[in-house]
Parts: C-alpha cells; sequence; structure tokens
C-alpha cells in the first residue's frame, strides 16, 4: 500500500466567485485528468440527477451544489475534449451529468473496470471504497452512513437518496459532513 500525503481540506464552492477559481485551476492543472463524482437523488439512470457535485485533481478537492451544472466553466471543465475525466463508475455520473442536460466528453478513466484488467478474481470488489482503502489507505465512510435514509414506515414511503442528501445538507454541521464525504469521492478516485 502506498503511503499518501494528509489529505486536504474540502473546498466548498458557494459563490461564483469560488467557481471561478476552481475551474479556472482544474482546467491549467487538469490535464492529467480531473476525479468527478456525483451525489444523486437516487439510481435511475433515466430520471435521478445530481444534487452535489465533486472535482480534484490529486491534489485539491473541490465540492458544490449540482446548481453550478449551469455555469460556463463547470461545462466547459466537464466538456472539455482534451481533459480526461476519471470516474469510478464514470458511466453513472455521465448519466446523471446528462439528466441535467450537459454530456460529459474528453477521454474518461473508469477505475472500477482498470481494478478489474487487474485482479479479475476479486469477484465484485473494485468499487471505489475497497480500491481506496487497498492501493491509498484512505478509509472512507458508506452513503448510507453519511446520509441515512428512513426506511417504510406504516403509511410513510421510503427515503430516497434526494431526500437523505437534503436533510444533511440542512444544518451547518451535517453540511460539513456531506461536504468531506462529497469531496472525498473524486480525489480518492484520482
Amino acid at each position: 500500500m502506498q503511503e499518501w500525503q494528509i489529505i486536504p481540506k474540502p473546498n466548498w464552492l458557494d459563490t461564483e466567485a469560488q467557481v471561478i477559481e476552481a475551474m479556472d485551476y482544474l482546467l491549467a492543472n487538469g490535464k492529467e485528468g480531473v476525479g468527478y463524482d456525483t451525489e444523486t437523488t437516487g439510481t435511475n439512470i433515466m430520471e435521478d440527477y445530481p444534487l452535489l457535485l465533486s472535482f480534484s485533481d490529486g491534489k485539491e478537492r473541490f465540492a458544490c451544489e449540482a446548481t453550478w451544472l449551469d455555469h460556463a466553466l463547470v461545462q466547459n471543465l466537464l466538456t472539455h475534449k482534451e481533459i480526461p475525466k476519471i470516474g469510478s463508475n464514470i458511466k453513472f455520473d455521465m448519466h446523471m451529468t446528462a439528466n441535467r442536460g450537459i454530456i460529459l466528453d474528453g477521454p474518461m478513466y473508469e477505475t472500477i473496470v482498470m481494478d478489474w484488467l487487474i485482479d479479475e478474481n476479486r469477484r465484485g470488489r473494485h468499487g471505489l471504497k475497497v480500491l481506496a482503502k487497498e492501493y491509498c489507505g484512505i478509509q472512507m465512510r458508506e452513503f448510507t452512513e453519511v446520509f441515512p435514509m428512513i426506511r417504510k414506515r406504516k403509511g410513510i414511503p421510503d427515503d430516497t437518496a434526494g431526500d437523505a442528501i437534503r436533510r444533511k445538507m440542512a444544518t451547518p454541521e451535517g453540511k460539513r459532513e456531506a461536504i468531506e464525504y462529497s469531496g472525498l469521492d473524486a480525489y480518492a478516485t484520482v
């Protein structure tokens, strides 16, 4: 296992100035690839959409609300033909982003497939959390640990992932935890 530097603090992009600075940084420093991940309302690739985005070049990590997908510089990064996008299950993130009208472009690197090519006998254990621990020594939390979902009770429908994310983001402590979780996904992927 490789020893890694201290994981950088996630940069929460809340203002247009912060988004511009982060996208300029990633466009200038992302020629080797930019990690990209989404936290979404669910897993239906035809109907669900992203609520949170994360980006990383392996040195810095950024997270923001998916409303910033409407910003020209965010779109420029995601559709840039020469900047590789690195993802763990990137096809899912491509679908989710496409559901917001943005089609990812440029080279795509998929960590799950790459790891499968290294060791196909791992039997389904090629996900981000397993790979981050094995290759980088990064212990990641499970989605449902950070975003607990209310289960079906009499007369109450199941919670969705989107409900759990929105509930977590509603408090300052929850927002910090959500930012940490989201921002680590793209960083660990790189």
